[in-house]
């Protein structure tokens, strides 16, 4: 004779109400599973066509930053600083939304802005556009640090520029020295060190400099930035 408890479970079992119940339990289960598997397929559908218009958003924004910097810096060699600064601000306003969009740790395109901005307060001249130009480096060198390097040396040669227009000719130098450390052949950095160490009164150093510039072939564009901006400016008094 079976045991009294097993007889009582199977007699449970073997009423039709509950295999009713248990039946209906699985339909349940099962539809709960198909309908979670369609949310997630949905969810995953809907996340890629959005991932999908971002990265659009993203490479319509970076293509128009880039040719705004283009545009910036054609107004620059056209000896027109401050219409590349405006152009500058509506490039900036690019780049910050699709930093918005991103996560990505890539800011070469907002540092462009910077070194650009500071190009054309550079050429304007001035104690104020002089510091306005040195904060945008700044900027610049902190985006930097984030992004892990790209644009080290035209930072520290605007900087260094900077710093030998504001009279500061030691930091000039200290600037051109980390450049040429890490680029012995950058032409223009030995052009300005030359000028910063003349600044200071260190002919020797100074010569030495511009032989070295002049042998690599240095040519600073920013002075023909100037010429082409003071050149406009001449042809608005007449």
């Amino acid at each position: 004779m079976g045991a009294p408890g097993k007889k009582r479970i199977d007699e449970t079992f073997a009423d039709p109400r509950v295999g009713d119940l248990t039946g209906g339990g699985g339909v349940i289960i099962v539809a709960l599973i198909i309908g979670g598997a369609i949310l997630a397929a949905l969810f995953l559908f809907w996340e890629s066509r959005r991932g999908a218009a971002r990265q659009r958003e993203i490479a319509a924004f970076e293509e128009e930053a880039y040719r705004g910097h283009r545009d910036a810096y054609k107004r620059l060699v056209a000896g027109d600083p401050g219409g590349a600064l405006a152009k500058i601000e509506e490039t900036r306003r690019k780049t910050d939304r699709i930093s918005a969009l991103t996560s990505r740790k890539d800011h070469r395109l907002r540092i462009v802005n910077n070194l650009l901005a500071a190009e054309a307060n550079f050429i304007l001249g001035g104690t104020e556009r002089l510091t306005a130009a040195l904060d945008e480096v700044g900027q610049g060198m902190a985006l930097m640090v984030q992004s892990g390097g790209g644009l080290w040396e035209w930072l520290y040669f605007v900087r260094g520029r900077i710093h030998y227009e504001l009279g500061d000719y030691g930091q000039a130098i200290s600037d051109f020295n980390i450049l040429l450390d890490y680029n012995p052949g950058y032409a223009a950095a030995f052009y300005w060190r030359s000028l910063a160490h003349a600044a200071k009164g260190d002919d020797g150093n100074a010569e030495a400099d511009a032989r070295k510039a002049d042998r690599l072939g240095a040519w600073p564009p920013e002075k023909d930035f100037r010429q082409a901006y003071r050149a406009r400016l001449a042809s608005a008094a007449k």
